[in-house]
This record gives structure tokens, C-alpha cells and sequence, in this order.
């Protein structure tokens, strides 16, 4: 067997694996959202400089809220999913909103792991914002201000602004940064989904359909250093991870968007059915791809594959 085929069955046993346990990759992920979220995992002592400029920036507010993210990266792709599909299956509603019911969910499923590795490294970095100064304002003695460099935690805050605990801890945690690496990430899924599952004969409105998830991640990005939340190397790590956890989503959680299409065009179908005939069908013909005329499989498999269909 070629090593193309060996790499062509581990994804699709990496894949496989994922849909068997989609629920409860999300519940776990979901879960360390929230913990990370609410500070109970604070970060390492950050190490600053009290003539650190950098660090001394202000803060009014932030131009891309959280809301805001998740409504364009989660419902945006959701409804347009829905529309391309609704415009390949000539108008089977129901079968539309499933497809896209499966495909944002890989797409939620991905973001969690994201945001978890990215708050992960948050953690450890332990770097202080731009508006870090502002924020915390550290109760730290003339003496210490003269060394070169000084490790504080969230506990050497005054809090000037009566803040919550979590806030305190957020503004020890710039790199990476999480806007951009989401944003990236939703960016980088819907366009391969869109050249994927859309086919146009204008190349201009094929064009028009991949602009928003280009113009959103760059107005998303550049938003994070103009709001004095990040650096722009924070920016910058934030959307690499977002590039890369995109195409790891892609690949292996949908399966680079494989839909069997004879599966979806009973309206009556329940979306379990849906889901796992979608899974079933693009499981089976990536195997029969790598088995191919490979010598070295077994006719016992072969007559395994025929029965199966």
C-alpha cells in the first residue's frame, strides 16, 4: 500500500472516530470554554516593566464583541450553508437545513478545540494586554519599580475599575489572540466550503460569495490592535492558529465536505438518518478509493465492501 492510501485511511478513521463521538467532543470542549472563561485557571505571574509603554494604552471598548463574533462565525455560516445547499438541491428545504445543521456543528466542534488550545497557551505565555495598566493597575513599591522586570499576578491588582475576578486574569492573557484565531478559523472553514459546494457560472458572484470570509477575519484582526486589546504579533499568532485549525477542521471533521446527495433528498428523513447516511456514504466511497486495485487487499474485504451497498 502507497503511503497516499495509508494517509487516505488515517483520515478517514480519524474522521469516523470524530462523527461516533461529535457530542461529546463538543460537551468536553465546551466545558473548558467555560472554565477557562471564568478565570478558574489562572495564569502564570506575567512579567512586565513598569516603563513598559506598551502596556500603558487605554481601553473604551471592543469594536468586535464576543456576541458579535459568534453571530458571524456560527449563525453567518449556518445560513449560507443553508442557501448553497438550497440552491444545489433545487429547493429541498428540509434536506438544506440538515446538511447545514451538520456542517456548522463540525464547525462549532472545531472552534471549542481551538479556543482550547488557544487559552492554553494564554496560560502560559501570560502576557500582559496593551490596556494591561489601565485595567490592573498593580500596588507595586517604588523599589520594585526600578528592577528591569517584575512578576505579578492578578492578586497585585488594585482593580480601580471594581472589575470581576475573570476580567483581572483576561488582562494577563494577549497571546495569542482569541478574535483573531476564531475569526480565521471560521474564515478559512467557509471558504473551502464555498469552493467546494458552490458551482457558479459567474466567476464574479462565486467571488462575491467568498469576500465576507476574507473582509470579516482582516476587520476582525486589525479591530484587535486599534481597541489597544493586542499587539499585533498577538494578532498575528492568533490568526496562524486559526489557518491551521481550519484546514485540520476541514480534512477531518467534514471529511473536506463530502454529502452524498441521493441520502438527502427525502424530506422526510430524520436528521440522525441524515447525518449518519452522509457519514456512511463518504466513508464508504473514500475506503473504496484507497482500496482501489491495491493487490495487497483481501477479496474477503472486497466482498465485505460490495454487500455493504
Amino acid at each position: 500500500m502507497s503511503s497516499n492510501d495509508e494517509h487516505d485511511r488515517n483520515e478517514l478513521w480519524i474522521h469516523n472516530y470524530y462523527v461516533k463521538h461529535k457530542i461529546k467532543f463538543a460537551l468536553f470542549f465546551g466545558s473548558c470554554m467555560w472554565v477557562t472563561m471564568l478565570g478558574l485557571v489562572p495564569p502564570r505571574p506575567a512579567a512586565i516593566s513598569c516603563s513598559d509603554e506598551k502596556i500603558r494604552q487605554s481601553f473604551t471598548g471592543d469594536t468586535v464583541s464576543v456576541k458579535n463574533l459568534l453571530v458571524v462565525c456560527l449563525l453567518g455560516p449556518f445560513f449560507m450553508i443553508a442557501y448553497i445547499e438550497f440552491l444545489r438541491l433545487g429547493g429541498m428545504v428540509g434536506s438544506c437545513f440538515k446538511i447545514s445543521r451538520r456542517f456548522t456543528s463540525d464547525l462549532l466542534v472545531g472552534g471549542l478545540m481551538l479556543f482550547f488550545v488557544n487559552d492554553i497557551i494564554k496560560t502560559f505565555v501570560s502576557e500582559a494586554r496593551p490596556h494591561f495598566w489601565q485595567t490592573c493597575q498593580p500596588d507595586l513599591s517604588e523599589g520594585a519599580c526600578k528592577e528591569k522586570k517584575i512578576y505579578i499576578n492578578w492578586q497585585n491588582c488594585t482593580n480601580p475599575g471594581n472589575l470581576h475576578f475573570a476580567y483581572l486574569v483576561d488582562s494577563m492573557k494577549s497571546f495569542p489572540s482569541g478574535h483573531s484565531s476564531i475569526s480565521v478559523y471560521s474564515g478559512v472553514f467557509m471558504l473551502f466550503y464555498v469552493n467546494a459546494r458552490l458551482k457558479l457560472d459567474s466567476r464574479i458572484m462565486h467571488l462575491c460569495a467568498l469576500l465576507p470570509w476574507t473582509l470579516f477575519p482582516l476587520f476582525c484582526c486589525l479591530s484587535r490592535i486599534y481597541d489597544n486589546r493586542h499587539f499585533w504579533w498577538d494578532v498575528s499568532g492568533g490568526a496562524a492558529m486559526g489557518v491551521i485549525g481550519g484546514l485540520l477542521s476541514v480534512i477531518y471533521l467534514t471529511n473536506s465536505f463530502a454529502v452524498n446527495e441521493s441520502f438527502v433528498n427525502i424530506e422526510d428523513k430524520s436528521s440522525s438518518e441524515v447525518d449518519e447516511s452522509i457519514n456512511t456514504e463518504s466513508s464508504r466511497q473514500q475506503h473504496k478509493s484507497v482500496i482501489g486495485d491495491n493487490p495487497e487487499v483481501s477479496v474477503r474485504q472486497r466482498a465485505h465492501d460490495n454487500s455493504a451497498s
